[in-house]
């Protein structure tokens, strides 16, 4: 199962907490550090670094996995997770902390971008679009994880936070894009799907190609991820 996937059934299971400010301070976990060195879909070299963080909001005692990216040489910064009760990660957080562990395969996500001194990671899950973002900049890694450990209330996760951005898609393009094949009107099993073909910056704008049933569609996103143009045509989905 994708992070992706995760991030959306916690969510409805209840699971996830919500985010709000804190002033605390986190502690890492030790052995949950995992690193990858890997390159953006431009050649660009990156590092991907996973760890699970251990502070209080409202005196009660939050988990926090961790997925942060890190460019060397100039620094940007982007991070996000998703946090469990202490109940909740005892019973589901540390395997799903396993299981989600990347091999260090560079599988070169094309909606993972780097431009203009700014991180966007944009992931959709069904109609459900997520950019999170950041332009952080910081000396090292370490210094890095350093803000992280000093502001985790910061960290966003699927249901919100500082550094995401939350798009309803079929708000956005209407209900009949995303439409129900009719080989699968009545079919019972559960109906997922990953709308998000590709993600280009022009000048300050975002630029982002959904496939629908039917339907293909240019969604224009300005510098704050506000969409500010659509424009569809027709296009089978393959």
């Amino acid at each position: 199962m994708t992070k992706t996937k995760l991030l959306a059934a916690l969510a409805c299971t209840g699971l996830l907490l919500p985010i709000s400010a804190s002033a605390a301070k986190a502690d890492f976990i030790p052995d949950a550090e995992h690193t990858c060195k890997l390159h953006l879909a431009n050649g660009r070299p990156y590092i991907l670094q996973l760890r699970t963080l251990r502070w209080k909001r409202n005196e009660a005692a939050v988990y926090t996995t961790v997925s942060g990216y890190y460019a060397p040489g100039s620094g940007e910064f982007l991070w996000w997770g998703m946090d469990y009760s202490e109940d909740a990660y005892d019973r589901y957080g540390k395997e799903m902390s396993k299981s989600s562990k990347p091999e260090c395969t560079d599988i070169q996500p094309k909606t993972l971008l780097l431009q203009d001194g700014e991180w966007a990671y944009y992931l959709t899950l069904d109609t459900s679009l997520r950019v999170f973002h950041s332009n952080l900049r910081f000396p090292s890694i370490e210094r890095a994880w350093l803000y992280v450990a000093e502001h985790p209330g910061e960290t966003s996760s699927w249901n919100g936070g500082k550094w995401v951005e939350s798009i309803d898609l079929g708000k956005l393009l209407g209900p009949e894009f995303f439409h129900r094949r009719e080989s699968l009107l009545y079919d019972a099993r559960p109906y997922t799907f990953q709308p998000l073909m590709s993600v280009n910056k022009v000048e300050s704008n975002w630029e982002l190609q959904i496939q629908g049933t039917d339907q293909r569609a240019l969604v224009i996103l300005d510098s704050h991820f506000k969409a500010i143009k659509v424009l569809t045509t027709t296009g089978d989905q393959k």
